[in-house]
């Protein structure tokens, strides 16, 4: 038995010999862009050649990516599938048979034009059906016939294009059927005649008719020929707000609306310009066009959060506490026992009870309640009790001399008007939340007076609070539409049926 040396040579042949055979049984061949690319180049981008090759034979390329033949000189492609987009602009090909992709590019190609004159050829069909219907008749249309004509009128206006001769193409079209019907009766009449010299004198009327409608035809022709009616333009689209037509003469596109329609493409024109403010505006004139309103309610939580950190740099006051309103109700009620009551000075263990209570020992020992026995919240009815029973006002002691202690009683009232007056003087509760909130709005006051100061003292960008309706509003005020006229900037007000349209060119 003869041994095989499998030298690293060898084994290269054996792995190719293998490679080959299943390729030559696979229908798809994988490549990736820059491969199938490198072959492109091998075979000088012919790629009819390529497909020639016996590797690649009867099967299809499969791309695993984007593949860019963008301004290569390939005049072809077939069989192929792109997993990706396929851009093919700037070249030869003319067709995509069985070829597969994600997306498309192909402008500039003998692809784009076919389909480009395609579409041309569907627009003037469109167009030759509403001129046989009389669609756009200036006299009874729609509001696009109506258009359609303004945009004629600027044409002709403008003489960007001559008007086709209507009066001449209906005498031309109304020879034309006359003369098809006189050949229909010569037909007729040829059909039933039995005489050969008659017949043929009936054929030469007939040739001659047939000449003459051929003149006309040609005539026909030539009143359309560089010149424009209204049919000649097709409704193509938009332009901001305003409607479009395309001329099928020579391309040229056209903008026409009411005045409604071209005051919202003006706002529409300035509107995509204030989407990039710092583009168009200057930070001088955006100056004079800040929202402080809005910018005030921004800075406002910053506002709050340094009164709150310091409240007394603002001024802002302090409110009693609890404990110091307590202590007040109990002076003042003190103070009440006195002077209508007749208790004498002075009051000792004050204290308040539920319902507002007021318990406490005169400096005898006596113990006493001072009770609110009205069952109305906004009324009072104070009723003195001692020892539990009711005692009427001054009347609490046996002995009604109490001359000689109204000095004690008059020196503690003054003593308690000094102290109700120090605790207010000296309020030790929360702050008042009434004044920091007034003093929020105060520095939110000062940003609508001076807005630009807070942008630059916050480091804000001065676009993030521009009042764009406002700016809008100034441009629109001090503009027209040669704005949105992109082509010249001229524009006509043309009036069509007694309604105005603006008209003007586009491209």
């Amino acid at each position: 038995m003869k041994k095989i040396i499998l030298t690293e040579n060898n084994l290269i042949k054996l792995v190719n010999l293998i490679i080959e055979k299943v390729d030559e049984e696979l229908e798809e061949v994988l490549l990736s862009p820059d491969q199938f690319l490198n072959l492109l180049l091998r075979v000088n981008y012919n790629y009819k050649t390529l497909k020639k090759l016996n590797r690649f034979k009867d099967k299809k390329f499969v791309i695993n990516a984007g593949l860019n033949l963008s301004n290569k000189p390939i005049k072809d492609l077939f069989d192929i599938k792109v997993n990706g987009r396929l851009d093919i602009s700037g070249t030869k090909i003319s067709t995509l048979e069985n070829v597969s992709f994600t997306s498309l590019s192909y402008y500039n190609t003998p692809m784009a034009e076919i389909e480009r004159k395609k579409i041309l050829k569907r627009k003037f069909e469109e167009q030759e059906s509403r001129r046989e219907d009389d669609e756009w008749n200036i006299d009874d249309t729609d509001t696009e016939g109506e258009m359609a004509n303004a945009v004629l009128r600027y044409v002709v206006d403008d003489r960007i294009a001559e008007e086709v001769d209507q009066e001449e193409v209906q005498r031309i079209k109304q020879e034309i059927n006359s003369l098809n019907e006189q050949k229909e009766n010569l037909e007729t009449e040829q059909k039933n005649t039995e005489s050969e010299e008659n017949w043929d004198e009936l054929q030469n009327s007939i040739d001659e008719i047939e000449s003459q409608l051929e003149d006309l035809e040609s005539e026909l022709e030539e009143q359309y020929e560089n010149k424009v009616d209204v049919y000649s333009f097709y409704p193509s689209g938009s332009h901001y707000d305003m409607n479009s037509f395309e001329c099928l003469e020579n391309g040229q596109t056209f903008a026409v609306g009411d005045q409604d329609q071209a005051d919202e493409s003006l706002r529409s024109y300035y509107e995509n310009m204030v989407d990039d403010l710092g583009s168009y505006f200057s930070p001088q004139t955006l100056e004079n066009y800040i929202d402080g309103e809005s910018l005030a309610e921004y800075l406002e939580e910053s506002f709050r959060q340094n009164v709150d950190d310091d409240p007394d740099m603002y001024d802002i006051s302090r409110n009693l506490s609890k404990s110091q309103e307590k202590e007040i109700w109990l002076l003042e009620m003190e103070k009440w026992v006195y002077e209508n009551e007749g208790v004498r000075a002075p009051i000792q263990y004050p204290t308040i009870k539920e319902g507002n209570v007021f318990d406490f020992e005169d400096s005898e020992g006596n113990n006493f309640q001072y009770v609110n026995t009205s069952k109305n919240p906004n009324t009072s009815n104070w009723v003195l009790y001692k020892e539990g029973q009711v005692i009427p006002p001054h009347q609490i002691y046996d002995d009604e001399n109490t001359e000689e202690h109204d000095d004690d009683r008059e020196s503690r009232i003054s003593d308690i008007d000094y102290e109700i007056e120090e605790i207010k003087d000296n309020p030790d509760g929360l702050y008042d939340d009434e004044e920091i909130e007034s003093k929020v709005e105060d520095m939110k006051y000062e940003v609508t007076r001076d807005p630009m100061s807070f942008i630059r003292d916050y480091g804000l960008d001065i676009e993030n609070w521009v009042n764009t309706s406002e700016l809008i509003d100034d441009m629109i005020s001090n503009s027209d539409y040669s704005e949105i006229s992109v082509y010249d900037g001229s524009y006509n007000l043309i009036d069509i049926n007694g309604n105005n349209y603006i008209v003007f060119r586009i491209d």
